[in-house]
């Protein structure tokens, strides 16, 4: 009930600070779970004050729309600080819930653009993953992205690093792990529809021993749209 409360109140504010997006990402490599979706309705409003409210699906046994569930919801508040019309501060918070954990997720994000049409941020997140069973755990995660502005629209890439307090579990069982996505947006439909599509390579089981020793493909397709 919270998430469409949540959604009313998104929707029914100012013009061109709400955002939905609607995205599907393909994982062929993933064991099971292969297609998932989300969608996302986030909004800024004047005072510097962001909310967002997002739900996910997975299509189970990669049974693609026959067999859907729930991947749960993310709620989130944010606040952007602008120091300068070349620099802002954005501290966030946001919990990740589904059936089987919570995960509470502590950002700080420094945005700066470098030129007109260049930018790039610096995220740090603190997270705490908290399961219905068993022990909590906890990581450290670095983003920096860089985006360039084209006539037709956008392109960047996201570099993340991980860092895992429980020792174990990222790239061949060690405490880190890391992840390369590139992405890329049209802006010219005169509906006002942005897609966009975006490529990662995501450190891997490959051969089901317990580690991460390769690398998989994830492809992503969405469309957003701002009023």
């Amino acid at each position: 009930m919270l998430p469409l409360t949540l959604i009313a109140v998104l929707t029914s504010t100012s013009a061109f600070a709400t955002t939905i997006n609607l995205r599907h990402e393909y994982m062929p490599d993933r064991d099971g779970d292969k297609h998932r979706d989300r969608i996302s309705v986030s909004h800024r409003f004047d005072n510097g004050i962001g909310l967002s409210v997002e739900a996910k699906w997975r299509h189970h046994e990669d049974e693609f729309i026959q067999k859907m569930k729930s991947g749960g919801h993310e709620v989130g508040v944010s606040y952007n600080y602008k120091v300068n019309d070349r620099f802002s501060l954005q501290p966030a918070y946001a919990a990740d819930v589904s059936s089987t954990k919570t995960v509470h997720k502590f950002n700080i994000r420094g945005a700066a653009k470098i030129s007109d049409n260049w930018g790039a941020s610096l995220r740090y997140r603190y997270g705490l993953d908290r399961p219905v069973s068993g022990d909590d755990s906890s990581y450290h995660q670095l983003n920096f992205v860089t985006d360039y502005k084209l006539a037709w629209g956008r392109v960047g890439v996201d570099l993340e690093y991980k860092d895992l307090d429980e020792g174990k579990g990222g790239w061949k069982d060690k405490d880190r792990d890391h992840l390369v996505n590139v992405f890329g947006e049209y802006s010219q439909l005169s509906s006002g529809w942005v897609p966009f599509v975006e490529v990662g390579a995501l450190t891997f089981d490959k051969d089901g021993d317990g580690y991460k020793d390769d690398y998989a493909i994830r492809y992503r397709l969405g469309m957003k749209y701002s009023f």
